[in-house]
């Protein structure tokens, strides 16, 4: 959990702004991302509370 991605083409988390990663779980969670790896994560943002998106985002946010 580096927050670096394995699969080429998919984004890096480690490093990103907290409240981006915060807005693009809910856009996930609320349906409202539907490209891409919307398929992947809309079914893995909807098992998240708020708590759980916000400490996510602190966590990969603080990575360097």
């Amino acid at each position: 959990m580096e927050g670096i991605s394995a699969i080429p083409g998919y984004p890096h988390l480690k490093g990103q702004d907290a409240q981006y990663l915060i807005n693009a779980l809910k856009a996930y969670k609320n349906k409202e991302r539907t490209g891409g790896m919307a398929q992947v994560m809309q079914p893995m943002a909807m098992m998240l509370n708020d708590q759980d998106m916000a400490n996510l985002a602190a966590y990969y946010s603080q990575l360097k």
